[in-house]
């Protein structure tokens, strides 16, 4: 699972770099600290509700596959 998380970091911050967005202002659009993108960025602290709004103020989308797995309130 931990490398899905990964992914998703990763995901996020070519989306942030394409859009030459330092993870200051990315966090301020989001309404956290820039260490808390660069946390999110490593795929760790990764929540639903920070992951949408990282999502959203970046102007992404996302869609979940739910299969036979243990559900967190993490991703």
């Amino acid at each position: 699972m931990t490398n899905r998380l990964e992914n998703i970091g990763l995901m996020i911050r070519n989306e942030r770099l394409r859009k030459g967005l330092t993870q200051e202002e990315l966090g301020e659009r989001v309404g956290v600290g820039k260490a808390q993108i660069s946390k999110i960025e490593r795929g760790k602290g990764l929540t639903i509700k920070t992951v949408t709004k990282v999502l959203d103020a970046l102007g992404m989308s996302a869609s979940v596959v739910l299969k036979g797995e243990q559900l967190s309130d993490t991703l």
